[in-house]
């Protein structure tokens, strides 16, 4: 079964696939979901999100989630993702999300 972040933005309930969602910012009090094909906004919490997700998602600044799935590389200040975007992060939050990520694809690739 797959698993899916379940959301209501308005009238409206989205269920949006785990594999799907590349990142995730929040402004203000809305968070906006960018997938591989379109973005989804709603108004909602970190706090209340995080322990719906599994071990893909990383919470490197309180802004931004990242599916390390979508991770295609990494500089001194940038995190590049798959889909072309890129998200900016302080030193500090850049060295803990290559640490994160390193750790991520070392039990990925025990798994196999």
């Amino acid at each position: 079964m797959k698993k899916v972040l379940n959301v209501k933005s308005g009238s409206h309930r989205y269920a949006i696939p785990f594999s799907e969602i590349v990142y995730m910012e929040k402004d203000r009090r809305k968070v906006i979901v960018h997938t591989t094909g379109e973005e989804r906004s709603f108004y909602g919490k970190y706090d209340e999100i995080l322990p719906l997700l599994d071990g893909r998602f990383i919470n490197p600044h309180r802004s931004f989630i990242l599916n390390m799935d979508y991770i295609s590389g990494m500089d001194k200040y940038t995190v590049r993702m798959h889909t072309g975007c890129s998200v900016r992060f302080c030193r500090e939050c850049l060295e803990r999300t290559k640490k994160c990520y390193d750790n991520y694809i070392a039990k990925k690739l025990a798994n196999r």
